[in-house]
């Protein structure tokens, strides 16, 4: 009984070990992930991007509100908007922007291909005009895109 209590006392001590060791794992790769994302997000390519893409927001930056990142949009230097605040379609615009720029950073240049499930739904007319434009660039550059729509 004694041999069989020590073997089940090493399982569980084995599987919290385990466990501590994916969770660390996980937290690393999660902060070099962060890493990545603030990088990409002080790119001129992605400022030039979603200012192309929304006709108003200079820059987006992740900033600390209560413990939790968030991303914030600025139109202007004393401005800050909270994306999660904005409007469907504003947010999507602005997504779109991040998804084409960190795509091409990935790729590193070569042309690549998205796929986009009514990306512009939520668009007015004069911002689905710029989404339509930056989506053809993109094609121009060599991209292929998929658009599904209902």
């Amino acid at each position: 009984m004694r041999e069989e209590k020590q073997q089940e006392y090493r399982d569980l001590t084995a599987d919290i070990l385990a466990r501590m060791q994916v969770h660390a794992a996980i937290v690393a790769l999660r902060e070099e992930e962060d890493m990545k994302i603030d990088a990409g997000l002080e790119e001129d390519s992605l400022t030039d991007l979603l200012y192309s893409v929304t006709g108003r927001y200079k820059n987006i930056q992740q900033v600390d509100i209560d413990g939790r990142k968030q991303l914030a949009v600025i139109p202007d230097h004393d401005e800050e908007y909270l994306l999660e605040n904005m409007s469907t379609g504003v947010r999507e615009q602005i997504f779109l922007a991040l998804r084409m720029s960190f795509a091409s950073r990935v790729m590193g240049g070569r042309a690549g291909f998205l796929i986009l499930d009514d990306a512009f739904q939520h668009s007015d007319y004069s911002r689905r005009k710029r989404l339509v434009d930056q989506t053809v660039n993109l094609v121009r550059d060599g991209w292929q895109i998929f658009y599904f729509t209902m």
